[in-house]
């Protein structure tokens, strides 16, 4: 945890911001061990991606409707809190990097 916390002294975010993310490391060991490991960002995306998708394959339900398979208030209503989470961490992957126009002042 070391050198993981020394990378986080470099980055320029809040002190609470800095506290939470110490917290979300020491209680998820998996995922501070993908990001100790880590090389790059590109790295870290996909080591989260590949934990997150092995985690949501194991129940279908959740895993069709990540892929746009099952859709629909039924699909929808089979699928726990665990299941948003792990769909809505798989979509900012997805879509890491994509730029939108801001329809809001349209």
């Amino acid at each position: 945890m070391a050198s993981i916390t020394h990378k986080l002294d470099r980055i320029a975010i809040t002190v609470k911001s800095h506290m939470l993310l110490r917290q979300l490391l020491k209680e998820t060991p998996t995922l501070e061990e993908i990001m100790r490991n880590a090389r790059n960002e590109s790295e870290a995306l996909i080591g989260v991606r590949n934990w997150v998708l092995d985690k949501i394959k194991k129940d279908q339900d959740a895993y069709n409707y990540y892929k746009r398979e099952a859709h629909g208030r039924e699909a929808f209503e089979k699928l726990t809190w665990k299941d948003f989470a792990a769909i809505r961490i798989l979509d900012y992957i997805d879509n890491a990097g994509r730029e939108f126009d801001d329809l809001q002042g349209i």
